[in-house]
C-alpha cells in the first residue's frame, strides 16, 4: 500500500471502452443519460415488487371502514400519533404521515398502507449517486436494489408496514455513500482512480462533508436508533484514514469525522461548533498540518465528546448488544421482584438460523457468496467502500441479536454485486453496452428470489377487521378518558381505531407491565382481574399526580404525562405500574395479588372506566400470555398451561369424549363447539384427563388445551355466558366468538 506504487486503474479508466474494443454500439448513453437511466430503473424494481402482493389485498377481509389493515403492529403507533393518540405523537415520523394527510386529504390508513411504496424507493438516490461519482454508474441499480429490497428488509417494508423501518436505511445509505465520496476526495492518488483526481477541490469537499453531517442529523431525528450504525462507520472512517490517508493529512480528516459527528449528534451546539471549525477548514485549510492543529482538534474533539456524550452512546449502544444477544438472565430493572423479560417472545428479536442468513440476504446461497467476492473485490479496487462493512457486520450478527438485524446485509452486498461487476467489466475493457447487459443479467438472478418471495407470501394484517371492529365499537361506546386492557400485541391497534389509552402496547410491554397484563388473561377469578385492572391504574395515577405536583416534566423516566386537548383530552399514565409491589416484596407481593380473589379493596370512585378486551387471536399467543400470567414473583420462573392447535382430520367419540386423530385416543373432560349467533354447545365427560376441546367451527380451527388454560379468562369470557362474570364484568360489545368487551364495575 505505498503511496508510490502504480495506479492499477490508471490503464482503464484513461481509455475508454469503445477504443479498446472497436467501433462504438449503435447506441450509447452520457453520463447523465446512464445515471437517470440507472434511477429510474431502480425506482421501478423497488416499487414493483412491493406491489406484486396489490391484488390479494383486495379482499374484503382486508379491510375496514374504507382503509385496509396494517401489517405490523407498530403501524398503529405512528397512525395513532398522526390522530394525536399515545405516545407518538410528537414523534418526526408521526410528522411525516399527518403532513401526507394535511396535503394530499388521503385517510390515515390509506397513506400508512402505501407509504413503503413511495419512501423506500429513495435508497436508490445516494446508491445511484455514489455509483456515479466512482464513474461505475451502471452499477447503482443493483447497489439500489439489493440494499433497499433484500429479503430480511423485503419483509419489513411491504404494503402496509407503516413503520421507521422505511427510514431506517434511507438515511444511513445516504450517511455512508456522502462520507465514501469525502473519503475519497481526501484519499492519496495511489488508492484513487484517474478518473476521481480531479474531484478533491476543497469547496467539494467541504459541501460533501456538510452533506454527510445533514444525512446523520436527518437519520437520527427520524430514527435515533440508528445512531450505533453511524458511530461504527464513522470509527470504522477514522481507522481506515491511516491506510488511505497521508500522515499529514491525517488531523484534517480526523477535523473532518470530528464535525460529522458534531452535527450528527451535537444538535444546536454541534452546529456551533461545525460552523467553527468550518471556518478554521476555509480560511486557513493549512493549520492543520501546524503543530496547532493538533492542539486545537484535540481540544474540540475533548468538548464535542464530552458534550454529546460520546462515551455514554458507547455504554448504550454496549448494553443493547448484550441485551439483543440474550446470553444473559434479563431482568427488567433493580427490583425486589423477579419480574419477567420479553425478549425471546418478540418475532423480531429471536435469532436467525445460520441456515437462513443468506436467504435473508440475497435470497440464495451462491448469490451471498458470489456477493461477498464481489464486495471483496469492490474493497480491493475502492477501498473507501469499506465503510460499508458496519451494514454486513450488523447482519451477520443477527444470528445472536435477531431477526430484525439481517436486514442491513444487503447494503453491503448490493455495493458488492452492483459495483464490484463494474469494476470487473471496465477492467476487461467491455464497452457500455455489454456492461449494462451483464448488469441487468445478474439483477434478473438477484430480483428472482426477491420477486419468488412476494409471490408466495400472502397479505397478514395485524388483526382480523371483527377485532379492528370491536375497537371502532368501543370509540363511540366509551368515554374518553377510559382504558382498555387487551393483549400488549393489540395495544396500537386500539389506540388507532378506538382513540382510547391502552394499558400496554408494543412500548410499554416489558416486566412490570407484563405481569399485571398476563395476569388478568390468565386467572380464573373476575374478582381478581377487576380489581387488579383499578389497583393498577389508581396506582398510577397517584404517581403522576404526585410527579406533577413535584414539577417533574413529561421526559421524566419514572413518569411521563400527556394531554393533548385540541384532539383528545386525555392523561396517559407511564409510571411503573408494579412500584407498590415492589415496595412490598416478593412474597408479600403474591399474598396481596391472591387475595384480590376474595378481599375487597377500597379504591378511587372516580378512576377511568377500564375495559377487558378477550378475543380468540389471543389463543394464537396462549403460550407466552399463561406463561407470564402464572409467573412467580418470588422464584422468577413461568408455569404456562397448554394450549394446542389441532391439525389434520380427528374426530371425537360423542359417547367417551376420546378424541381419534393419527391413531391415537385422547380423552377429554368437555367438548365446546362454537356457532354464529353466540351458539355454543357444551359437553362434558367424567374422564378425569384435565383436557378440554374448542372447536370454533366459524373459523374452521380446534385448540386441545389443559385446564389451567379452559379455566383462564381468556378462554371463557370469550365462550361462556356473558352474565356469568358479574358483579365484576360487565359485557359491553360482543362480537362472539371472535371477540368480547367487558366493563371492569
Amino acid at each position: 500500500m505505498a503511496e508510490n506504487r502504480k495506479n492499477p486503474q490508471s490503464s482503464t479508466d484513461e481509455k475508454p471502452a469503445s477504443s479498446l474494443l472497436g467501433p462504438d454500439t449503435f447506441w450509447e448513453l452520457g453520463e447523465k443519460g446512464e445515471f437517470f437511466l440507472a434511477l429510474g430503473l431502480a425506482f421501478f424494481l423497488n416499487a414493483a415488487l412491493r406491489l406484486i402482493e396489490y391484488g390479494p389485498w383486495q379482499h374484503d377481509a382486508y379491510w375496514i371502514g374504507g382503509e385496509p389493515l396494517m401489517a405490523t403492529h407498530d403501524a398503529y403507533a405512528w397512525l395513532a400519533g398522526a390522530k394525536g393518540v399515545g405516545s407518538y405523537v410528537h414523534w418526526a415520523f408521526t410528522g411525516i404521515i399527518r403532513w401526507l394527510h394535511v396535503i394530499t386529504g388521503l385517510s390515515l390508513g390509506i397513506i400508512g398502507f402505501w407509504l413503503p411504496v413511495l419512501l423506500i424507493p429513495w435508497v436508490a438516490v445516494p446508491a445511484c449517486l455514489l455509483a456515479r461519482f466512482m464513474r461505475l454508474t451502471e452499477g447503482g441499480v443493483l447497489f439500489s436494489v439489493l440494499a433497499a429490497s433484500s429479503i430480511g428488509f423485503l419483509a419489513r417494508t411491504r404494503l402496509g408496514f407503516c413503520d421507521t423501518d422505511l427510514v431506517a436505511l434511507l438515511f444511513p445509505v445516504a450517511f455512508v455513500c456522502a462520507l465514501v465520496v469525502w473519503i475519497t476526495t481526501q484519499t492519496r492518488e495511489s488508492w484513487r482512480p484517474d478518473a476521481l483526481l480531479a474531484e478533491s477541490k476543497q469547496s467539494w469537499s467541504l459541501v460533501m462533508l456538510a452533506l454527510t453531517g445533514i444525512c446523520g442529523f436527518l437519520s437520527m431525528f427520524f430514527y435515533p436508533q440508528s445512531g450505533s450504525i453511524l458511530l461504527a462507520v464513522l470509527g470504522m472512517a477514522a481507522l481506515l484514514s491511516l491506510v488511505l490517508t497521508p500522515p499529514q493529512k491525517w488531523v484534517e480528516l480526523w477535523v473532518g469525522l470530528l464535525m460529522v459527528y458534531a452535527l450528527t449528534y451535537g444538535g444546536l451546539v454541534g452546529l456551533g461548533a461545525v460552523l467553527g471549525l468550518g471556518a478554521i477548514f476555509w480560511i486557513k485549510p493549512n493549520l492543520w498540518k501546524q503543530r496547532n492543529g493538533w492542539l486545537i482538534f484535540t481540544l474540540a474533539a475533548l468538548v464535542i465528546f464530552i458534550y454529546a456524550g460520546l462515551h455514554t452512546k458507547v455504554l448504550t449502544y454496549g448494553q443493547a448488544i448484550v441485551g439483543y444477544s440474550k446470553n444473559v438472565t434479563e431482568e427488567v430493572r433493580v427490583s425486589a421482584l423477579k419480574l419477567p423479560g420479553i425478549t425471546q417472545s418478540v418475532r423480531e428479536a429471536q435469532n436467525v438460523p445460520w441456515a437462513d442468513l443468506a436467504m435473508r440476504m440475497t435470497g440464495h446461497g451462491y448469490l451471498f457468496f458470489l456477493g461477498l467476492g464481489f464486495y471483496f473485490f469492490a474493497v480491493y479496487r475502492r477501498p473507501q467502500l469499506l465503510l460499508f462493512l458496519p451494514f454486513l457486520g450488523l447482519s451477520i450478527a443477527s444470528v445472536q441479536l435477531g431477526n430484525r438485524f439481517a436486514m442491513f446485509g444487503g447494503v453491503a452486498l448490493g455495493a458488492g454485486f452492483g459495483l464490484g461487476l463494474a469494476e470487473v467489466m471496465r477492467l476487461l475493457g467491455q464497452s457500455q453496452g455489454r456492461r449494462w447487459i451483464a448488469q441487468l443479467i445478474l439483477c434478473v438472478a438477484v430480483f428472482w428470489p426477491m420477486g419468488k418471495f412476494m409471490q408466495n407470501t400472502s397479505p397478514i394484517p395485524v388483526l382480523p377487521n371483527v377485532y379492528a371492529q370491536a375497537f371502532l365499537d368501543l370509540r363511540e361506546k366509551t368515554k374518553p378518558d377510559s382504558r382498555l386492557w387487551q393483549w400488549w400485541d393489540y395495544g396500537y391497534a386500539g389506540q388507532y381505531y378506538a382513540e382510547r389509552l391502552t394499558f400496554a402496547d408494543g412500548g410499554a410491554h416489558d416486566g412490570p407491565w407484563l405481569y399485571p397484563l398476563a395476569k388478568i388473561h390468565s386467572t380464573s377469578s373476575p374478582m381478581l382481574a377487576s380489581q387488579l385492572m383499578k389497583y393498577v391504574t389508581q396506582v398510577q395515577r397517584d404517581a403522576a399526580v404526585q410527579a406533577k405536583a413535584l414539577g417533574a416534566e413529561s421526559q421524566s423516566n419514572d413518569v411521563q404525562q400527556l394531554e393533548d386537548d385540541q384532539v383528545l383530552p386525555k392523561k396517559y399514565y407511564w409510571s411503573n405500574p408494579v412500584a407498590t409491589l415492589e415496595d412490598m416484596g416478593p412474597e408479600e407481593a403474591t399474598r396481596f395479588v391472591d387475595s384480590l380473589s376474595s378481599a375487597p379493596l377500597i379504591l378511587d370512585a372516580d378512576l377511568p372506566d377500564q375495559y377487558f378486551v378477550v378475543s380468540w387471536e389471543n389463543f394464537r399467543l396462549s403460550y407466552w400470555i399463561s406463561f407470564y400470567g402464572h409467573w412467580d414473583l418470588i422464584t422468577g420462573q413461568g408455569a404456562p398451561g397448554r394450549m394446542h392447535l389441532m391439525s389434520g382430520q380427528f374426530s371425537v367419540d360423542q359417547e367417551t369424549g376420546v378424541i381419534l386423530v393419527q391413531g391415537q385416543q385422547i380423552p377429554v373432560d368437555s367438548l365446546d363447539i362454537l356457532e354464529a349467533d353466540n351458539a355454543r354447545e357444551y359437553t362434558t365427560w367424567p374422564n378425569g384427563s384435565g383436557l378440554h376441546l374448542l372447536i370454533n367451527r366459524l373459523a374452521n380451527q380446534a385448540y386441545l388445551m389443559e385446564k389451567k388454560m379452559y379455566d383462564s379468562l381468556m378462554v371463557q369470557m370469550l365462550i361462556a355466558d356473558p352474565d356469568s362474570f358479574n358483579p365484576h364484568f360487565e359485557l359491553v360489545d360482543d362480537l362472539y366468538p371472535w371477540v368480547r368487551v367487558y366493563k371492569a364495575n
